[in-house]
């Protein structure tokens, strides 16, 4: 299952790179898999296209949380509080 959404992830970003909905969904999946050092690129990414997108927040917090950065994922969620 990994390796399909992998695919269609990718094909989507190839077309939609400057989506930051869609780099937060990507960050969400691998946050979905444990796999949250790989996620916090994707939800950078999604905040550098756009600073108000409260999703990535939490789905920063969660990758951040998730890797022992309790402080780092406060910030974060407290900023995804801020701009919703």
């Amino acid at each position: 299952m990994f390796i399909i959404m992998y695919i269609i992830y990718k094909k989507i970003i190839s077309l939609h790179n400057d989506e930051s909905t869609i780099w937060n969904n990507w960050g969400w999946l691998y946050n979905s898999w444990g796999k949250y050092n790989e996620a916090i690129p994707m939800l950078e990414k999604a905040l550098d296209l756009d600073h108000e997108n409260a999703g990535a927040y939490v789905n920063l917090g969660i990758s951040l949380k998730n890797m022992g950065k309790v402080k780092e994922a406060k910030e974060a969620h407290f900023k995804a509080i801020k701009v919703d």
